[in-house]
């Protein structure tokens, strides 16, 4: 059995969870998960607040805290895990928010609006950039701070396997009655430009493949096309898979960290 920290978001969690592969504690332990963080969030001047008397679970409380305090850095050296999974998903989706020079937090829609913290201190102050309205200069500044992350984990973690989840967003689902549709709706899903979306992805990922050559990868995409679903667990999202896209994801898991097929 290999330990597992993620750095990602439910495109790689999900995959080390029973309700999508029963057998997978056979094979791995997930012992340290960064949920929905973007990289520039990460490697920026820490950010300590107090979320008292907030509208938040303790879930979307942790999601918050752990970006804004940069935990992660801390909790990987002290764990030592035996793999890192990195996906950027929040990179593509959510993008970042300035509070002050060199200081950087996630501009996570699903969770940040509703704090206390949010409406005082950022809403009408935020400088905020995203894949739509800035790339060329988010780009630059996140290639800079990948590379400050790999710095740190090379150091730190010397040991540990680095892998790259290549996912991508999908067009389309299924519904209740296996009705393959369209992945766009008035109601809680943000429509996206999913082509655009999955070019973004695709550059951030290149960039990883073609500078750090150390670094294993995970590329379903390449090969499958796959879709959402509205009976998943979260409901029908752009990464919220078929179940065969969590099954084929440990399969090849299994392949790239053992060397070896099961």
């Amino acid at each position: 059995m290999k330990s597992v920290a993620v750095y990602g978001s439910c495109v790689t969690r999900d995959n080390f969870n029973s309700q999508f592969n029963t057998d997978y504690k056979q094979y791995f332990d997930c012992v340290l998960t960064q949920n929905q963080a973007s990289i520039i969030s990460t490697m920026s001047r820490p950010n300590f607040i107090k979320l008292d008397h907030e509208n938040i679970t303790k879930h979307e409380e942790n999601i918050i805290k752990t970006d804004f305090e940069n935990k992660f850095l801390i909790d990987i050296k002290s764990i030592q895990p035996d793999i890192l999974i990195f996906d950027f998903f929040a990179d593509v989706h959510f993008g970042y928010i300035e509070i002050s020079d060199n200081q950087y937090i996630t501009n996570n829609r699903w969770t940040l609006p509703k704090t206390n913290y949010y409406k005082l201190s950022i809403l009408d102050k935020k400088k905020a950039f995203n894949i739509e309205g800035h790339f060329e200069n988010y780009f630059e500044l996140w290639k800079e701070k990948f590379d400050l992350v790999y710095s740190y984990i090379k150091l730190n973690c010397p040991n540990t396997q680095i892998i790259l989840n290549c996912a991508r967003n999908v067009h389309h689902y299924f519904d209740k009655n296996e009705q393959r549709k369209l992945l766009i709706n008035g109601g809680n899903i943000k429509i996206i430009d999913v082509d655009y979306y999955n070019k973004i992805w695709n550059t951030f990922d290149k960039h990883v493949k073609d500078t750090y050559k150390d670094i294993r990868t995970i590329e379903l995409f390449d090969n499958k096309n796959y879709n959402s679903f509205e009976n998943h667990p979260w409901g029908k999202f752009y990464v919220h898979y078929t179940l065969d896209y969590y099954h084929d994801f440990l399969e090849e898991l299994k392949r790239v960290s053992f060397n070896k097929k099961y």
